[in-house]
């Protein structure tokens, strides 16, 4: 810049580059403190910092210094005091998903078996491990022995959720003391489960999306794939690539409409996918181009649309495992 600074007739401002398709406030923040050791070195702060994303040709957004430095300057002081106050040790290796690639992996690991650390229940999730806690509850053994009903209301979670960690401890603490594997069956439920499942018909279609979420403000759908049984009885596979936004919309009017006539001619006809990605991509796709909204929605309403992940998870009954949860 051509404005004035300790180091001359000029000045410097701070420009960063980030993968994220959206500038979040933690980079901002980043920047910030950035432009406050900035300041320090040339004796005046930056009016703008730049992020450059991915998605917008190289051009950076803008924002003004000013409008987030007392913000800053907030976090900053609390951060300081937090650091230099003697607070003891409080840390704890609670597993992070940086886990599998910290070389202290093996260490923490022994550390939270030999504290029979709640992580170890199989499923049970952090905010449960902390009302555990909170309550008095803070190894395995303890919510194994936990008495029912719940001696105390979850601030968050249902009772219920609860209830399953429980069971699942009480079974993981009786393998250990045993020695031995166990397990128990879940009772059947309709409509959960696999009872979810429903009938094979032979106009059944197995989808797939894959996608790069780096291609322009809001990603790209660049591959549709489905498998499906033709008229010989024989597998096809279809895979309808798109190279730009045309593409995409295209590929996503052609899949539809594909679906749609095939339901004409096996009205019980499902599509399987594996996980929620594809039917939430459908449906932002379906408002992204304002296209195929009615047969969409007849699809959704006809829960025509089977996610091959939630059915084997509600199934899954209590069982040992013999490693940490992460």
């Amino acid at each position: 810049m051509d404005k004035p600074s300790d180091l001359g007739p000029y000045s410097y401002e701070i420009i960063d580059t980030k993968l994220a398709r959206e500038t979040k406030g933690g980079t901002v923040l980043q920047l910030c403190l950035y432009a406050d050791l900035l300041n320090v070195m040339q004796g005046i702060p930056p009016e703008d910092i730049y992020v450059v994303a991915p998605w917008s040709d190289f051009e950076p957004q803008r924002f003004r210094f000013a409008d987030y430095a007392a913000y800053y300057r907030r976090v900053k002081t609390a951060a300081e005091a937090v650091s230099s106050g003697n607070h003891g040790s409080t840390t704890y290796p609670d597993p992070k998903t940086h886990c599998d690639i910290c070389r202290w992996q093996k260490q923490c690991d022994a550390k939270r078996r030999e504290d029979d650390h709640l992580c170890l229940v199989a499923n049970i999730t952090k905010n449960q491990i902390g009302e555990l806690q909170a309550n008095g509850y803070g190894t395995m053994q303890a919510l194994a022995e936990l008495q029912l009903p719940l001696p105390f209301m979850p601030q968050r979670g249902s009772p219920r959720s609860f209830e399953k960690a429980r069971d699942q401890a009480a079974i993981q603490v009786a393998a250990r003391e045993a020695g031995e594997n166990k397990y128990i069956l879940l009772d059947v439920i309709p409509e959960f489960g696999l009872a979810a499942l429903p009938e094979p018909s032979p106009g059944d279609v197995f989808f797939d999306i894959e996608s790069d979420q780096f291609v322009g403000e809001h990603g790209l759908e660049y591959l549709f794939g489905y498998a499906y049984i033709d008229e010989n009885g024989k597998m096809q596979y279809v895979g309808e690539w798109a190279l730009d936004r045309q593409n995409e919309k295209e590929i996503f009017e052609r899949f539809l409409d594909f679906v749609i006539a095939r339901r004409e001619a096996f009205p019980a006809l499902h599509i399987y996918h594996f996980g929620g990605y594809e039917s939430g991509a459908l449906k932002r796709l379906m408002g992204r181009y304002a296209s195929r909204e009615d047969e969409m929605d007849n699809l959704l309403r006809g829960q025509v649309l089977i996610d091959l992940v939630n059915i084997p998870r509600q199934s899954r009954g209590l069982y040992q495992v013999n490693r940490s949860k992460r």
